[in-house]
């Protein structure tokens, strides 16, 4: 089994926000691109060559204070979506993508991020 981890920033939580739309796709957007930058500069593992078909994932947050697990949940949407846009995955649909179990946690105030490992299923 093939395993890549990446270290990502923290996505927004907007699970309990009542946030414009347009502000919640600027902030998706930056989201993506800071997720980019750090692809280019190579700090984070080039996706293989082609996206892989069955996948299991692994979150653990980094964060400033305890979240519940439905918000950490909510907050793995725009990782997914970046996983699939950069071709890490096929798609993050449940026939693709399945999680190991509920993402875990700790406080870390000086360095917030997501910690993801994928693990490729033949």
């Amino acid at each position: 089994m093939k395993t890549v981890t990446l270290r990502l920033p923290l996505p927004e939580n907007f699970s309990n926000s009542r946030s414009h739309w347009r502000t919640k796709l600027k902030k998706k957007k930056a989201y993506w691109a800071a997720c980019e930058e750090l692809l280019a500069a190579k700090l984070i593992d080039k996706p293989p060559r082609k996206p892989w078909d069955k996948t299991v994932i692994t979150a653990h947050f980094r964060l400033w204070n305890v979240s519940d697990q439905s918000n950490l949940m909510a907050r793995m949407k725009w990782p997914e979506d970046v996983l699939v846009r950069f071709g890490y995955i096929m798609d993050d649909a449940p026939k693709h993508l399945t999680y190991s179990g509920v993402p875990t946690q700790e406080i870390d105030r000086k360095n917030l991020g997501l910690d993801i490992t994928l693990e490729r299923v033949a």
